[in-house]
């Protein structure tokens, strides 16, 4: 959900930098969100592996996203040890 957050905003200001076609539009729209989930994802992923938290992610989002990775690794490893 926070990636959507993320990627949504990023679009709003792309917006204000670059104009594209109407018939496009949509087209635009959709490979951009496409594109840029598929980065934030990689970016987040790295982060999480390396234990650093990245510059542009604020100090109460990443220990909020700690939090998440480590109770779903926790399930995760309940899970296998049944």
């Amino acid at each position: 959900m926070l990636v959507l957050h993320i990627i949504y905003f990023v679009s709003l200001l792309m917006q204000k930098k670059f104009s594209i076609c109407p018939p496009d539009h949509r087209w635009a729209r959709k490979n951009f969100k496409m594109r840029g989930a598929v980065i934030m994802k990689n970016n987040l992923n790295k982060a999480r592996q390396r234990k650093i938290k990245p510059n542009w992610i604020g100090d109460n989002t990443w220990d909020i996203l700690c939090q998440q990775w480590h109770l779903k690794n926790s399930k995760r490893k309940a899970r296998s040890g049944k």
